[in-house]
């Protein structure tokens, strides 16, 4: 196991003599669940990215970072309204656990320093388990369990970071969802995030 990393540095610097990294990051995450139909609130949820990772240089300029992974993270949904005269609310509180895999192309807007990158991503659900609490005309009952089918989410990542020494880093993503989690009937669930972290580079 331990001569994996240096395995992977050594056959990529051969293949980009302009230079091969292997690394890692450590994100923190902030979830927004988007819902169809609209009356079915997102609740903001936390969550944490840890992710070896790749890195082709093919420029000063340019390159390609592969990453693979494991994600968790925290969401849920709410809505309230009435029927009849009679109230209604639920609320529901997931926690999401992920493998997750990208390929980004970065530029260096000041080689070595700042970047910027784009690419696409998709995350694989290992399991979701979620607690729900329904309450009609005062009543309230509270049931757990797991989601089932929930699917491969893909997304487009949209990031910057700043290299501030050759193996630390700071940066930031965006990620816009293209195929949601959650599709069934008339129900759609996207999960939007922010991810802030650390990048390191090991070899």
């Amino acid at each position: 196991m331990k001569l994996i990393l240096p395995l992977l540095a050594l056959v990529a610097s051969s293949a980009f003599p302009l230079g091969a990294n292997v690394g890692a990051d450590l994100s923190g995450i902030l979830t927004f669940p988007n819902n169809t139909p609209s009356n079915i609130d997102g609740k903001l949820g936390f969550g944490i990215r840890a992710v070896p990772t790749l890195e082709l240089a093919l420029s000063d300029y340019l390159a390609l970072r592969g990453t693979a992974g494991y994600e968790l993270t925290t969401w849920g949904t709410k809505s309230s309204g009435d029927v009849l005269g009679v109230s209604y609310s639920s609320d529901s509180s997931v926690v999401s656990q992920f493998l997750t895999f990208g390929v980004a192309g970065e530029v260096y807007i000041l080689p070595g320093l700042a970047f910027v990158s784009v690419g696409p991503s998709v995350d694989i659900p290992l399991h979701s388990q979620y607690t729900y609490k329904r309450t009609l005309a005062g009543l309230s009952t509270t049931t757990d369990g797991d989601i089932t089918g929930d699917q491969n989410s893909v997304f487009l990542d949209l990031g910057a970071g700043v290299q501030l020494t050759p193996s630390f880093g700071i940066f930031g993503a965006y990620r816009l969802p293209m195929v949601p989690y959650y599709h069934r009937n008339n129900e759609t669930n996207e999960l939007r995030q922010i991810s802030l972290g650390l990048r390191f580079t090991l070899l």
